[in-house]
């Protein structure tokens, strides 16, 4: 009751404020928005703090707004949809807590460039979730994904994808329109086919696709020049296409044991 009290009367003495001064304001609300939707967490956020935001617990923040948020292992459940005030964050970790669903309002973070939800427990995305143009990492593994949005295809800046340890089975054909991928981890998803489109990640520096259940690779593979390490381990591979000879750059290269048989003898021997 407290909170509301103050609440109520700070948006009032905020119409006397400048815009810079409401921005400021916005990140504070959305800061205690997420405290009261997660009353049980680790946060230790209190809304009668005097110090500066820049002092509270995993609180970054550039130009006196907030750009950084590190919330890793707080217990955090809920993420409000207040997070769309704090509109020059960049950077937000929350992996290792027990977030079930995302608001649709966290897709309006037009500068978040990091978004780390790893070891969550995710079942669904939001369907905007194409609108983050300036996402350069997007770290969703170890959740209970059984889809991706179709609008991930939109997330031109993208670099480092992980997917990993969901239920998805099958991959958007969206996801080979991200060129500018160069981390790209999908194990552990059940995936049975490789749609030739992967040559179509022709920045891919590593691609992981291990402990699914993959029989073939298709030629296509070839196409990815600047490949450098490719995991491909505990899956049902019975042979490998020689384009696979065109990776050059390739450092790594993990196989089963009762797979590399199928391997051409040119790269036989890359590094493990």
């Amino acid at each position: 009751m407290i909170t509301i009290l103050v609440l109520s009367l700070t948006l009032v003495c905020a119409m006397n404020l400048s815009a810079t001064e409401n921005s400021r304001l916005g990140d504070s609300l959305a800061l205690v928005a997420m405290r009261d939707a997660n009353p049980e967490s680790e946060l230790g956020w209190a809304w009668d703090n005097p110090m500066p935001l820049c002092t509270w617990m995993g609180v970054g923040v550039k130009n006196d707004r907030v750009d950084t948020l590190s919330l890793s292992a707080k217990g955090i459940e809920v993420i409000p949809a207040a997070i769309e005030k704090l509109q020059n964050l960049s950077v937000f970790i929350v992996n290792r807590n027990d977030i079930d669903t995302l608001p649709r309002e966290i897709t309006r973070l037009h500068n978040l460039k990091i978004l780390d939800l790893w070891s969550n427990n995710l079942t669904t995305l939001p369907e905007q979730l194409g609108n983050l143009l300036s996402l350069e990492t997007l770290h969703l593994h170890g959740n209970n994904l059984t889809r991706i949005p179709q609008s991930i295809g939109d997330l031109s800046n993208l670099e480092d994808l992980s997917i990993s340890w969901n239920s998805l089975e099958s991959l958007p054909e969206e996801v080979f329109d991200l060129n500018n991928l160069r981390e790209f981890s999908a194990s552990g998803i059940g995936l049975k086919e490789l749609s030739p489109k992967i040559g179509g990640l022709v920045s891919l520096e590593k691609l992981a696709l291990s402990h699914n259940k993959l029989t073939s690779i298709p030629p296509e593979i070839g196409k990815l020049v600047n490949l450098e390490l490719l995991h491909l381990g505990e899956n049902e591979i019975s042979d490998v296409p020689e384009e696979i000879e065109n990776l050059t750059k390739l450092r790594r290269l993990w196989i089963s044991d009762d797979d590399r048989t199928g391997v051409p003898a040119a790269i036989r021997g890359v590094g493990r």
